[in-house]
């Protein structure tokens, strides 16, 4: 957890299957936040797909995909959003639908 945000980049991948929330990235320990860089999501089937907090709730709005379609969000080096802290990231899909989630993100210390 530097001050440049590259030098602590990690990355992350989920195989989807179940409707509601699943954990893609667990909580990082006291006071860490977890700030999305960049993501990739593929389904196979039309789904809503969004990012949740595990306790904070919704942390995008929902994004629609089409069957065997998705979505990239690129490399933004400030991020696209990001946990509370000591909060773990899950995507939530709005049905039971195969397909993938990755996602580029960095551990950062939240200010006392």
């Amino acid at each position: 957890m530097h001050g440049n945000p590259l030098a602590d980049i990690r990355y992350a991948f989920l195989d989807t299957v179940n409707s509601g929330d699943t954990i893609i990235v667990p909580p990082q320990g006291s006071n860490v936040k977890i700030r999305v860089l960049s993501a990739l999501v593929v389904m196979s089937g039309a789904v809503g797909v969004r990012f949740t907090g595990t306790a904070s709730g919704n942390l995008s709005a929902q994004f629609p995909v089409l069957a065997n379609g998705g979505f990239v969000l690129p490399l933004n080096t400030y991020g696209w959003l990001e946990t509370a802290p000591n909060e773990g990231l899950n995507v939530n899909l709005s049905s039971g639908t195969a397909g993938g989630v990755q996602v580029c993100w960095y551990p950062i210390k939240a200010a006392l």
